[in-house]
């Protein structure tokens, strides 16, 4: 073999070893470029996994929350209710005795300043009949009973509160995982999630948290319920997409609820707040009921409680599912909303959940439903 020959065969082989090496790079360069983004998916998942099963248990423990206030909140309007009626009686009482010669009673009552003062000189001074002795220690049983239900809503408000802010937090960490993948794991992904109530649940709180129109949802009680008049009430619209009535209740039409049920429509999306019913500020179960009724009129207490007790009383109420009507409302255990066909209601739920539909059971078995 000639010099110029061999010169050729070592450059060739060159050449091939700098191919192979360089193929041999390329090849072990992509192995683990294909490992890390399975890597990264399965450890997405798994974050996303946790992040959803987390976000379920809130959700759930907000349910649970938003149904104990509502059972609370009725209990203070109902013992309210009986204070006022029970110290409206006592006045009359002493007012009554007052006028049929008990003269006795007329210093004290002049020197009182308020109710409550009233009740203590009266009661002290020992210038009271028997009933009127019991019916002031009813007084004050109901005023003490009163007291100890606020105190309890406070504490359940201000565990809300703490809920809430956990829920904020697995919402903005669901937002920032989300956000640092690609669209190709998204789908990926969005796609398993299909067979995985978990990892559904962890991007439904990424989503959520990306639709939340408040940064920080007020959770405190108004200082009143009332709505004001002076406030132009919003013109119905029709329901975007309404509900068919498939068989899963009668087919009749409650025309109070149906006409009250067409304001509550214009509040799709309203933020749920407790103890509010204010189109400005949010609703509460309860208060998107009573709201929507005052727009046509129509009186409705502030709670779920006294609003079934109220429908009892007052009109058509069944505990046949079977029977409800569109427009109806349906009452649980602390919680109300319209009926408006095919086994689905609609109202407000709980946070991170605005107004809108739902399954008849979502909230549990009803107790029962009607219209006035």
């Amino acid at each position: 073999m000639s010099l110029r020959d061999s010169r050729r065969v070592l450059t060739r082989c060159a050449a091939v070893a700098v191919l192979s090496v360089s193929l041999g790079a390329t090849l072990l360069h992509a192995a683990p470029a294909y490992a890390d983004l399975e890597s990264d998916l399965a450890s997405a998942q798994a974050q996303l996994e946790s992040i959803g099963a987390e976000y379920a248990q809130l959700q759930e423990d907000l349910a649970d929350a938003a149904r104990e206030l509502e059972i609370i909140k009725g209990e203070i309007e109902e013992t309210e209710t009986q204070l006022q009626e029970s110290q409206k009686t006592l006045a009359q009482s002493a007012a009554d005795d007052y006028k049929g010669g008990g003269g006795q009673l007329l210093d004290v009552v002049l020197g009182a300043s308020s109710f409550d003062d009233l009740v203590s000189r009266v009661y002290y001074a020992n210038k009271v009949s028997d009933a009127q002795a019991e019916a002031i220690e009813h007084v004050q049983t109901l005023k003490a009973e009163l007291e100890q239900s606020q105190a309890q809503q406070e504490q359940e408000i201000a565990a809300m509160e703490q809920k809430v802010s956990e829920v904020q937090q697995n919402q903005a960490d669901a937002q920032a995982l989300v956000n640092s993948l690609s669209e190709e794991m998204r789908e990926q992904l969005a796609a398993e999630a299909a067979q995985n109530e978990q990892l559904a649940a962890g991007m439904q709180s990424a989503e959520d948290g990306s639709a939340s129109t408040s940064d920080s949802p007020v959770v405190t009680p108004p200082a009143s319920d009332t709505t004001d008049d002076s406030t132009p009430a919003p013109t119905p619209t029709p329901d975007p997409d309404p509900v068919p009535d498939t068989g899963g209740s009668s087919s009749g039409t409650s025309s109070v609820g149906s006409a009250a049920l067409q304001y509550a429509f214009t509040q799709a999306g309203a933020p749920y707040v407790y103890g509010a019913a204010d189109p400005s500020v949010g609703f509460d179960c309860s208060g998107i009921v009573s709201w929507s009724y005052a727009q046509i009129g129509v009186y409705m207490p502030h709670s779920s409680s006294a609003q079934r007790e109220y429908v009892m009383n007052n009109g058509r109420y069944t505990t046949d599912i079977s029977q409800l009507q569109y427009g109806d409302l349906v009452f649980y255990p602390g919680h109300v909303a319209f009926y408006v066909g095919g086994g689905q209601i609609y109202g407000a739920w709980n946070y991170g959940r605005g107004i809108g539909y739902g399954s008849i059971y979502d909230c549990g078995t009803p107790l029962g439903g009607g219209n006035i």
